[in-house]
């Protein structure tokens, strides 16, 4: 029986998360190491005893198609792990002085907002989104659609090169 090559993931947040459902699909045997007692990193919630809920990390999910493609790459349906639901207000920013900030999927209801806290930048909201629809354009052509295998070939050359490095000792004497 041929011995699977076996990858240990430093950290259990979305990355590492999505590292091992890759490598597993690719027939790799994955250990995640998590220094926290929960998985997801930053993703997660905590609700202290007064009821009071806090979200922390990504909470808005921007790229949902990039979770589907992991689930999907692992040949398995998306469907039947999660959904998604489009929030039009998402996000409560709440400052110093009590004034507030809703993020909104809604373009014209982001414009709201920001004319409520910054007319000038309720002037350019359009401009800005341009620019960072260009730069995700950039990104998707040139960053997320990298091939895996060339990456993959990368770290399994790093590996082997540290391995050579390291000296490898038997604790039962």
């Amino acid at each position: 029986m041929k011995r699977k090559e076996h990858a240990v993931i430093v950290g259990g947040g979305l990355g590492g998360l999505a590292a091992a459902i890759t490598l597993q699909a690719n027939g790799w045997q994955t250990t995640i190491l998590e220094k926290n007692f929960h998985v997801g990193g930053k993703l997660h919630q905590v609700t202290l005893a007064n009821n009071y809920e806090f979200d922390f990390g990504p909470n808005t999910i921007t790229m949902p198609h990039v979770f589907r493609s992991v689930i999907e790459g692992a040949n398995c349906n998306p469907e039947d792990y999660f959904q998604f639901q489009k929030l039009e207000s998402h996000t409560k920013n709440v400052f110093h002085d009590n004034s507030y900030f809703y993020f909104s999927s809604n373009k014209e209801r982001m414009k709201e907002e920001l004319l409520r806290l910054d007319p000038y930048a309720a002037d350019h909201f359009d401009d800005y989104l341009w620019e960072v629809k260009s730069l995700y354009e950039l990104s998707e052509k040139h960053f997320f659609s990298s091939d895996i295998l060339f990456l993959e070939g990368l770290f399994i050359v790093a590996i082997s090169k540290s391995h050579d490095k390291c000296e490898t000792t038997d604790n039962n004497g």
